[in-house]
């Protein structure tokens, strides 16, 4: 399992950033998650490996 960061653009709220983290396997499922979680007008901006461990 890896633990990666994800910066989420608010496109309403001037062009601002926030970030969450996401527990997967790998880059495409945290990606998968993080757009789930998205709102209205919000997108993924980037995503950054942070943790890995072992299974």
């Amino acid at each position: 399992m890896r633990i990666y960061k994800v910066n989420i653009e608010h496109a309403d709220h001037g062009l601002n950033y926030t970030s969450t983290q996401v527990a997967a396997r790998n880059f495409e499922e945290a990606v998968s998650k993080a757009k789930k979680k998205l709102e209205h007008r919000e997108s993924v901006e980037s995503v950054e490996l942070i943790a890995v461990a072992d299974d």
